[in-house]
């Protein structure tokens, strides 16, 4: 898969609890016009209910953000990815 970004990302991996569960995370970010842009991705071990653990993800991220609500929101599948609920585009403001 190919994101593209405005700006040229940083990467890092690290090792987040994803349900829970300590999961490795690669993430790629950077910043331009003001905002930050980043794209994640984790592979999930068998077993683990997909849908589920991006809801987690997202409610984490936004409290995290310190963002009131997700400002908008469309669902998102990339190419064979599989059809989740809380699989999203979304825009939110984060405080801080």
């Amino acid at each position: 898969s190919v994101a593209l970004l405005p700006c040229k990302p940083d990467h890092a991996t690290r090792s987040v609890p994803l349900g829970g569960v300590p999961t490795e995370l690669d993430v790629a970010g950077c910043e331009a016009g003001g905002a930050t842009f980043a794209v994640m991705v984790a592979t999930l071990p068998e077993g683990r209910a997909p849908d589920e653990v991006l809801a987690g993800w997202q409610q984490a991220t936004l409290a995290n953000m310190q963002a009131a609500a997700a400002s908008a929101r469309t669902p998102f599948r990339p190419p064979g990815g599989l059809p989740l609920a809380h699989a999203e585009r979304l825009v939110a403001q984060g405080q801080g």
